[in-house]
């Protein structure tokens, strides 16, 4: 009976521990954080991050999307999505809303440093985009190809703005494959993206 009961507490004991350490695993990834710059201009724009009213500065922000809105009468409304990467460098936020009335204007052109600063972080964030989505979407590099029998052209998911969809612009459906066939010897697998396929016109004249 001991015996029994020392074999059940043998295989159950280190079963809880187990099951113990993985319950503070997740509380500990749930709780994490990473920090994130908030650049706000005008700085007086109303802003909240996931529905939550936020100040410019620093802020910690679990990793994952989230959505940051920034509100002013007489500007643009801003609402973006970006994403926070667990143990990332830290990473601008911009909320610069574009004036629309006269008194926006006006606040604007009494400070051209502040819209010095605006065009100058607005710029770097696009470059930095840029260089993210041409990272995350290496098959760019080999975009857009022509040959005489089928054409491989992209543009942006209207799902997701990180992801492409590819335009496959062939006349057969032989020619269809070779062009999947070419994706494919770039190294890349044609079942990941979004494919749209279009008739072909040979700029040769070649039927």
């Amino acid at each position: 009976m001991n015996q029994e009961r020392n074999k059940i507490l043998y295989v159950a004991v280190p079963a809880l521990i187990v099951v113990i350490l993985l319950i503070g695993y997740s509380v500990f990834l749930s709780t994490k954080k990473s920090t994130v710059n908030l650049i706000v201009i005008p700085n007086f724009t109303k802003v909240t991050v996931d529905g939550k009213p936020v100040k410019p500065g620093k802020l910690s922000l679990k990793p994952g999307k989230h959505t940051v809105n920034g509100v002013l009468e007489g500007y643009e409304t801003i609402e973006k999505t970006f994403t926070v990467d667990e143990g990332a460098p830290i990473k601008n936020i911009t909320v610069f809303p574009n004036p629309e009335s006269t008194d926006a204007l006006n606040w604007a052109n009494s400070h051209p440093e502040l819209m010095k600063k605006r065009e100058d972080l607005a710029g770097e964030e696009a470059r930095l985009k840029g260089e993210r989505f041409r990272d995350g979407n290496k098959i760019l590099d080999q975009l857009p190809y022509r040959s005489l029998i089928f054409n491989i052209d992209y543009g942006i998911s209207e799902k997701n703005n990180d992801d492409i969809t590819l335009y496959v612009a062939a006349s057969s459906p032989i020619d269809r494959q070779y062009a999947i066939a070419q994706i494919k010897d770039w190294g890349f697998d044609p079942s990941l993206y979004s494919i749209v396929f279009s008739d072909f016109s040979n700029p040769l004249g070649v039927e």
